[in-house]
C-alpha cells in the first residue's frame, strides 16, 4: 500500500510537471552518429534520467525530441527499458526548435559562458542526447555560436555549485564516484555522457 502509494504521488507530481513546467528536453538530433555502444550507454542514461526525475519532489517534464520509431535509439530504449512505452513524458520527432518558441529555450551546454542559477518553469531546458566515445565526431552544443545573434537561443552553463545551491532538482546524472560540494567551481557537461 505504501508503494502504491509512493508511485502515485510520483506519478501527480510529473503530471504536475506536465501541466505548470518546468520541462527538459533530450535533443536526439545526433544520435543517428553514434556507435551501436554509444546508442545502448544513451538509452541507459535516458533510464537513469527518468528514474531520477521520477523520484524527485520537484521534477521535470522530460521529452525527447527527434525520437524517430524505428531508429536505432527507440529500438535501444524498448529493448533495454522495461515499460519505456509507459513512461510519462513526450516523445516526438520533431526538433526542439520547431516544439517552442526561440525565446523560451535554454540549451545547456558547458560552452556557455552564462550560468544557470535558477530553474523558471516558463523555460524548456535542452540537454544534448549525445554520446560521444571519440570527443571529436560533434563539438559541444553543436554550434552554440552560431545562436549568439540577438533573438536567438539562449544557452547556460551547470557548475555543479548552481546546480546544488538553487535547482534542488535531481535529474542530472553524476559520474559514479563524483564528490560534488556546496561551493565547488566544477564544471559538469549536461550532455549525456
Amino acid at each position: 500500500a505504501a508503494r502504491q502509494r509512493g508511485v502515485a504521488l510520483a506519478e501527480e507530481r510529473l503530471l504536475e510537471a506536465r501541466a505548470a513546467g518546468p520541462r527538459l528536453c533530450v535533443d536526439l538530433g545526433v544520435a543517428d552518429r553514434m556507435t551501436p555502444k554509444e546508442t545502448s550507454r544513451l538509452a541507459a542514461q535516458i533510464r537513469r534520467l527518468y528514474g531520477a526525475n521520477r523520484q524527485s519532489e520537484r521534477p521535470f517534464w522530460l521529452c525527447l525530441t527527434e525520437f524517430v520509431a524505428g531508429s536505432p535509439i527507440h529500438r535501444e530504449c524498448i529493448r533495454m527499458n522495461d515499460g519505456f512505452s509507459g513512461y510519462l513524458m513526450d516523445t516526438t520527432q520533431e526538433s526542439y526548435l520547431d516544439l517552442f518558441p526561440l525565446d523560451a529555450i535554454v540549451y545547456l551546454t558547458p560552452d556557455s559562458e552564462n550560468v544557470l542559477e535558477d530553474i523558471d518553469p516558463k523555460k524548456v531546458y535542452v540537454l544534448g542526447g549525445l554520446v560521444d566515445e571519440s570527443i571529436h565526431k560533434v563539438g559541444s552544443c553543436w554550434n552554440l555560436k552560431v545562436w549568439s545573434a540577438p533573438g536567438s537561443v539562449e544557452s547556460r552553463d551547470i557548475p555543479v555549485a548552481a546546480l546544488t545551491a538553487a535547482l534542488k532538482h535531481c535529474c542530472f546524472i553524476f559520474p559514479p564516484n563524483s564528490k560534488v560540494l556546496p561551493g565547488s567551481s566544477t564544471r559538469l557537461t549536461p550532455q549525456m555522457v
